[in-house]
């Protein structure tokens, strides 16, 4: 019987390569009207407004959609106000006790 596998010795170096730099599409939301799209950082139990960078418009008229800055360790949601984020947050993550909001 064949080996699939293929045989590696102790003086084999393996290297991950799928280690590029650069931009990568992770998601999208689109927020409903009237709501505010908001970040919770899963470590220090900090809620805050979402920061977005600038959105761009070129000579005709066309306006780029805006992008979140993304910060490690946090989750984003759109709500209605803070206290539905506070609400939203505890359901999805009963163990969080104290959550600090920050403007």
């Amino acid at each position: 019987m064949k080996e699939t596998d293929p045989k590696i010795t102790p003086d084999t170096e393996i290297s991950d390569q799928s280690q590029e730099k650069g931009l990568k599409m992770i998601g999208s939301m689109t927020p409903h009207k009237g709501h505010t799209l908001y970040q919770f950082n899963t470590e220090t139990n900090v809620l805050s407004v979402a920061q977005f960078e600038d959105a761009s418009i070129d000579i005709k008229g066309n306006v780029t959609n805006s992008k979140v800055i993304i910060q490690p360790n946090s989750l984003y949601f759109s709500c209605l106000n803070v206290k539905n984020a506070m609400r939203y947050i505890k359901k999805i993550n009963p163990n969080v006790l104290v959550i600090n909001y920050t403007k």
